[in-house]
C-alpha cells in the first residue's frame, strides 16, 4: 500500500513537471530587448589594409570616404513597443559568402512581422575592393569577432541601424524545416522554367522545374533557392539550350524567394502546428548559427509568436537602387538608394526605434559610375 501511494505520488509529480515542461515551451516569457552596444572605434573589416586610421580619401578613385574611425550613424533609442525585435537571417551558398540577405522586424505585442531582402550585390561604402554586401560575411571570418558579427555591422551601414540578432541559414537545415512543417510539400507557383546543370559539382547539380504549381519538398526547395539562371544541359543523351531566367536578373530572384517565404508562411499558419515548436527550436538550435543571446527558451517564445500570425500580418519588400559599374573591380553593383523609396521599406517595416532612419544614418558606395 505504501509502495503503490509513492508510485502514485512519483506519477503525478512527474505528470506536473511534464505538464510545467509544455507549458513553458508554448507559454514562454519573452526575451529582454538588446543593448545597442556601438562597434568599437577603428573597426574595418579591410584584409589588407591600405589606408591610415582616419583617412577620409580612398585609395582608389573618387567615392564615398571611408573612415574606420568615425562613429558609427545607426540610430538608437526608445523603440516603437517594448517587443520589437530586428533579426538579420543570412542564407549561406557555400558557409562563407552569403547568397541571401534578410533584415526581419518582429513586433510580437502588435503582431506584425516585416521582412526586407537586400540585394546581395548592393555597394557598400568601404575603401577595400570587396564592396559587395555578401562578402561581408566572407571577411568577418578573417577577423577576430568573426562572420556574422561583421555582416552586422555592415549591414547596419545600409539600413541604418544594428539588428539585435543573426541567423545563419545553410540550405541543408531549410529543407529539414520545411519538411517539418510541410511533410508533403509545399504548394508553390514556380514563375518560369529554371534548368540549370552543373557536373563538375560533387554530387552534380541538377535544378529542374518546370513553370507552374506544384508541391515543393524539403529538397526540392533547397534547388529551388539556389537557382539563378539556365545553362545548357543534358537530358537523355542529348543537350538542349533553355531559353529565359529572370530578366531583371538578381531582383528577380529575390522575388521568387520572396514569395516561396509567403508560401511557406501561408502553409505554416493555416495548420497553426503548435505540436511542432520544440522540433523547429531543436532543428535551429543544433543546426544554425545564431546570436548566442537566443537560447531554446527565446527560440521557442518567437516560434509560438510566429504561429500566431495570420498571412496579412506579415510583409515583404526589398530595398531598391540602381545598377552601376566600376572599373577597378571590373564588377556590377547596385546602388542602394538613400531617399524615401527605401526609407519609408525601412522605417514603416523593420526600423524599431521611434526615430526614423534619415539618410544621414546610411554608409552607401558609390563607387563607379551608374549604369542604364
Amino acid at each position: 500500500m505504501v509502495a503503490s501511494s509513492f508510485i502514485v505520488a512519483g506519477l503525478s509529480i512527474l505528470a506536473i513537471g511534464v505538464g510545467l515542461l509544455a507549458l513553458w515551451t508554448l507559454y514562454p516569457d519573452a526575451p529582454p530587448v538588446p543593448t545597442y552596444i556601438p562597434p568599437s572605434p577603428g573597426w574595418n573589416d579591410d584584409p589588407n589594409p591600405s589606408v591610415p586610421p582616419g583617412s577620409t580619401t580612398p585609395p582608389d578613385g573618387p567615392g564615398s570616404p571611408d573612415d574606420p574611425d568615425r562613429d558609427s550613424p545607426a540610430v538608437t533609442g526608445n523603440r516603437k513597443s517594448e517587443e520589437f525585435y530586428t533579426f538579420l537571417i543570412l542564407g549561406m551558398d557555400d558557409g562563407t559568402q552569403t547568397d541571401t540577405i534578410m533584415v526581419a522586424g518582429f513586433d510580437t505585442i502588435n503582431n506584425k512581422l516585416g521582412i526586407v531582402s537586400i540585394p546581395r550585390d548592393s555597394q557598400r561604402d568601404v575603401t577595400h575592393d570587396a564592396k559587395k554586401i555578401n562578402a561581408a560575411h566572407l571577411l568577418g571570418l578573417q577577423q577576430p569577432w568573426g562572420g556574422p558579427e561583421n555582416a552586422m555591422r555592415a549591414v547596419a551601414d545600409l539600413i541604418g541601424f544594428r539588428p539585435d540578432y543573426y541567423i545563419v541559414v545553410n540550405l541543408d537545415v531549410m529543407g529539414e524545416l520545411i519538411d517539418i512543417v510541410a511533410p508533403g510539400g509545399i504548394e508553390f507557383d514556380v514563375p518560369i522554367n529554371m534548368h540549370w546543370t552543373d557536373p563538375a559539382q560533387d554530387p552534380p547539380l541538377r535544378i529542374f522545374f518546370d513553370r507552374g504549381v506544384q508541391k515543393i519538398t524539403g529538397d526540392q526547395a533547397k534547388l529551388l533557392m539556389r537557382y539563378r539562371q539556365n545553362n545548357m544541359y543534358h537530358v537523355n543523351n542529348r543537350f538542349t539550350t533553355p531559353t529565359g531566367g529572370f530578366p531583371d536578373a538578381d531582383i528577380g530572384r529575390i522575388r521568387m524567394q520572396q514569395n516561396f517565404m509567403r508560401a511557406i508562411a501561408k502553409h505554416t499558419l493555416t495548420l497553426r502546428n503548435i505540436s511542432n515548436i520544440p522540433r523547429i527550436v531543436n532543428t535551429v538550435n543544433d543546426n544554425l548559427a545564431i546570436s548566442e543571446e537566443l537560447n531554446w527558451r527565446y527560440l521557442s517564445f518567437f516560434a509560438k509568436e510566429l504561429l500566431e500570425l495570420n498571412e496579412e500580418d506579415i510583409t515583404f519588400a526589398r530595398l531598391d537602387g540602381d545598377n552601376a559599374y566600376y572599373s577597378r573591380t571590373g564588377q556590377a553593383y547596385i546602388w542602394l538608394h538613400d531617399d524615401h523609396r527605401n526609407l519609408d521599406v525601412i522605417n514603416e517595416l523593420i526600423n524599431p526605434y521611434k526615430e526614423p532612419v534619415t539618410k544621414e544614418n546610411l554608409r552607401l558606395g558609390r563607387y563607379g559610375t551608374r549604369q542604364p
